[in-house]
């Protein structure tokens, strides 16, 4: 059998349960708010160590993490005061450092993981300036062994400079470095025996005003270290690069001293001659 409850009397006992289930919780948080005070100045959760992942194994010093997060030996921190947010903020700030996500375990470690960026080429325009595959400037000594990578010249312009990075980490917004970019590619799927490697592209007067001054250039390097330079149309260096994949196995064969300047500009010709 049912008993049923008056209804100012159900009222009162709904009332008093959410009185108590707001001061329950309530003094719950005061009391966590008391107990994380109260780690907040315990030295038993002092940060004491960084530990670092990523698809690179210990890509940064450990000792360069901590200086970008501001920790320190000689002024420890309490890891309940220290911010993960601002940790992020603080190693994206790096120009090197692509993404990065930083926890805490207790009771004295800092959990970094991250990705640097992958260096595809060297811009020559500014000094120790790498590029990644978006076009983010970024410095390249100290942060990577000595590697052979392809320069790109970019020129500058006017027009170009407005589009340089004021600093590193910025990324670069320029329709040649988006032609130098086409042309890298074009290389490298024509390359494929590794023949020759990739040491220049100068898209520098890819749009200058005058025709006969309009052009690309690549250096590119034989296994015996000898010098060939390929001049390009700008508006149809693909053309260009199809007629040198025709000849190239010739002209890898006659690279001999001097370095070897092929002009592929006009189509279906090719002027060959030893640079003086």
């Amino acid at each position: 059998m049912i008993k049923l409850i008056p209804v100012g009397k159900a009222f009162r006992l709904i009332l008093l349960s959410i009185f108590i289930v707001q001061g329950l919780a309530l003094g719950s948080l005061l009391i966590y708010k008391k107990v994380k005070q109260s780690w907040m100045i315990d030295d038993a959760f002092r940060i004491l160590a960084i530990v670092q992942t990523g698809p690179e194994k210990e890509a940064l010093p450990t000792g360069f993490l901590a200086e970008l997060l501001d920790l320190s030996v000689d002024r420890p921190m309490n890891l309940y005061r220290f911010d993960c947010k601002e940790a992020r903020a603080k190693l994206l700030s790096c120009p090197v450092i692509k993404e990065a996500t930083v926890r805490r375990i207790k009771p004295g470690t800092v959990y970094v993981d991250y990705t640097i960026r992958k260096p595809v080429a060297y811009l020559g325009d500014l000094s120790n300036t790498a590029l990644d595959e978006e076009g983010v400037a970024f410095p390249f000594s100290p942060y990577y062994t000595p590697k052979f990578l392809p320069e790109i010249f970019l020129g500058g312009t006017e027009e170009l400079d407005k589009s340089y990075p004021c600093k590193w980490g910025d990324c670069i917004q320029s329709d040649r470095l988006q032609l130098a970019w086409n042309v890298l590619q074009q290389l490298r799927f024509r390359l494929v025996d590794e023949s020759l490697r990739i040491q220049r592209i100068d898209v520098s007067r890819s749009g200058s005003s005058s025709y006969g001054f309009r052009e690309i250039i690549v250096v590119l390097e034989t296994r015996e270290r000898q010098q060939m330079i390929l001049r390009l149309n700008s508006h149809d260096y693909t053309a260009a690069l199809t007629d040198y994949h025709l000849m190239k196995e010739y002209l890898t064969q006659h690279v001999q001293g001097s370095p070897l300047i092929v002009d592929l500009r006009i189509p279906n010709l090719a002027f060959v001659k030893e640079k003086e």
